[in-house]
């Protein structure tokens, strides 16, 4: 990227990142997350806007309208959030199970969650390895960052993303579309 370019970028972000939080922030809001993921993911989803915004720098700097771009661009991203949050609610069926996930073989847990769940539970655990199911309960089911995520396993955001991906490749094939 030039230096004209970054200038420029840069001078985007300071200028609409309040307005592109404060509706980030609201439409995350409608889906009743904890305060701590809202924030932690309008961010991600702004930076996530950036970068394509980065990669689209030359046809930016000439739009008519750069900030109605990035906002677009963040309705974009949101309602990419919003799909794959919906088929992760519906890919295994978890939306009513509680965030902190119990071990499998408490027949207290059992009886709580009921045998088609739990049977669910254990095949995912079972097809997928202990970091890759972390991941996919704190990401997926908990909303954490990929960034936050990252640093609790000492990997790198990039990795995170990669891990999650294909957790929901493996549990495409093992629960269906």
């Amino acid at each position: 990227m030039l230096p004209e370019e970054s200038k420029y970028l840069d001078q985007l972000y300071h200028e609409h990142f309040p307005v592109l939080h404060s509706y980030a922030v609201k439409m995350l809001k409608l889906k009743n997350l904890d305060p701590q993921s809202i924030s932690d993911l309008s961010e991600e989803l702004i930076q996530d806007t950036f970068q394509t915004a980065a990669q689209n720098i030359t046809a930016l700097m000439s739009h008519v309208n750069p900030g109605g771009y990035l906002m677009v661009t963040l309705k974009n991203k949101l309602r990419e959030f919003s799909r794959q949050y919906y088929a992760d609610q519906r890919l295994i069926h978890l939306s009513a199970l509680p965030a902190d996930l119990p071990d499998s073989s408490s027949a207290l847990d059992k009886a709580q969650l009921g045998l088609e769940d739990e049977d669910r539970m254990y095949r995912v655990r079972e097809a997928l390895s202990p970091m890759n199911y972390q991941i996919f309960v704190q990401v997926a089911l908990n909303h954490v960052s990929h960034y936050k995520v990252a640093q609790q396993l000492g990997i790198t955001v990039w990795d995170s993303q990669k891990r999650l991906q294909r957790s929901r490749q493996t549990l495409k094939k093992i629960f269906g579309p």
